[in-house]
Formats: structure tokens, C-alpha cells, sequence
């Protein structure tokens, strides 16, 4: 638990620094979404959180749905970046 704490931590100061740099909302949330797309790999089995997280078009639906995954998905410390999932663009 303490893990995904920091882990949320780490979220919200990414984008939180983005955002003082003055990036536009858009483009943070653009950037968050890539940071997800390798750290999704730390909740397996959160297929449906991670698609919330991915079609959010604003920071008040990212954050409501980074917010959902931190407090329903199963955290797993070890778990690593395995590449993109079968079928997608990038897959081998």
C-alpha cells in the first residue's frame, strides 16, 4: 500500500509540475497518459480503470479516474513493463 501512496505521490507531482511549467491542460494530460501507458503494468487485472484512464478528455476525469485506479486496483510492486499488449500498434 505504502508503495501505490508514493506511486500516487509521483502522479500528481508530474502533472502538477507540467501544469507550472505552463503546459496547457491538454497536452499534461496528453503526457500523463504516456507516463500510464508504462506504468499501467504496476495494477494488473484493472483493464476497465486503465480504459476510464485512457478516455479521459479533461484533468477532472483523469484525476477522478487516477484517483479509481490507486483505490480499487491491486497494486503489485514487482511488476515490469512487459511491452505493449498483443494487437496493439508496436506489438510484435
Amino acid at each position: 500500500h505504502r508503495h501505490a501512496v508514493e506511486r500516487m505521490r509521483v502522479d500528481d507531482a508530474l502533472l502538477d509540475e507540467a501544469l507550472r511549467g505552463g503546459l496547457p491542460p491538454v497536452y499534461a494530460l496528453a503526457r500523463m497518459k504516456e507516463v500510464w501507458y508504462y506504468m499501467i503494468w504496476l495494477f494488473p487485472d484493472s483493464a476497465k480503470l486503465c480504459k476510464a484512464l485512457n478516455k479521459s478528455r479533461d484533468l477532472p476525469a483523469y484525476r477522478d479516474a487516477v484517483s479509481a485506479l490507486f483505490a480499487q486496483a491491486a497494486f503489485d510492486p514487482a511488476a515490469r513493463f512487459q511491452g505493449p499488449p498483443s494487437g496493439s500498434p508496436g506489438a510484435s
